[in-house]
């Protein structure tokens, strides 16, 4: 037997899963195809520029990622909170007022921030800034359009800021989004400046990686799961490999089953991450 659990890919759920199974006692392998860690958190270096693999960035108020990655080893390089709003030919600066005080003026007096809209916004999220169990799974749910026209907010804030913001983060413009997870999104970025780590955001699952008894096995492709009569049989291209249980994207082991199931639901228990940071 090579193992206890043998997660099959190496990107942020999987690295996670095989660390929460090892902390949990557990024999853990991982096999990945690729040549490095992160699946699509990836950062290439072309003519000595760090390039991201897609839109990423990383928010250090996601709940996750306080609890889980040492953020002051990434030596994170902040972008400044706000947002600069293109109306036709025009752009607009909206900054955090607290954090770039030398654009309050500018923010205030913009025209996207009318007072109506700002106190609905205040009614629809000020409960979860003070509280993020206020958007908890165990709380009625609606759709985020729904909610926010629920309301009142249907103004320009929302209209020329927040529907073009929400939807680039979610990857979404429907509206059909859960209100209660955006309510979650914004607390983050209400707490939080994301920012890149210096070395790209590949550094990310690079230091969960680092954290392993066993190091990732790269470049081994599992290319077939069967059961066998003490767990499961998985054939790699570096050979076969044998554990008491292993899935591909989630991890289960029949010694025990607790603590694989927490393992497999680990990156949800704070808060989902968006898809792109």
């Amino acid at each position: 037997m090579d193992a206890d659990v043998i997660v099959i890919g190496a990107g942020l759920a999987g690295l996670r899963s095989a660390r929460h199974l090892e902390q949990a006692g557990l024999a853990v392998v991982v096999v990945e195809a690729a040549d490095a860690v992160g699946g699509r958190v990836r950062t290439d270096v072309v003519d000595g520029f760090r390039c991201d693999r897609g839109f990423q960035v990383l928010n250090p108020a996601y709940p996750a990622i306080a609890r889980w990655i040492d953020v002051a080893a990434l030596q994170l390089q902040d972008f400044g909170v706000g947002a600069i709003v293109r109306t036709g030919a025009t752009t607009t600066t909206l900054a955090h007022p607290l954090r770039h005080p030398q654009h309050a003026l500018r923010t205030i007096t913009s025209g996207l921030l009318p007072l109506t809209d700002l106190l609905a916004l205040a009614r629809w999220l000020g409960h979860t800034l003070l509280d993020a169990r206020a958007a908890s799974r165990a709380t009625s749910d609606e759709t985020l359009r729904a909610s926010l026209d629920a309301a009142g907010l249907t103004g320009r804030l929302r209209r020329d800021v927040l529907d073009t913001f929400l939807a680039g983060v979610l990857a979404d413009s429907s509206g059909d989004a859960s209100a209660n997870y955006v309510r979650l999104l914004l607390r983050s970025f209400a707490f939080g400046a994301p920012g890149l780590p210096r070395e790209g955001m590949q550094a990310m699952p690079e230091q969960l990686a680092a954290g392993l008894r066993e190091p990732v096995r790269l470049g081994t492709a599992a290319r077939e799961v069967r059961d066998v009569a003490d767990g499961v049989e998985v054939t790699t291209d570096g050979g076969a490999l044998r554990a008491r249980r292993g899935r591909r994207g989630r991890a289960a082991a029949r010694r025990r089953p607790h603590a694989a199931a927490r393992a497999r639901d680990a990156w949800a228990d704070d808060v989902v991450v968006p898809r792109d940071g």
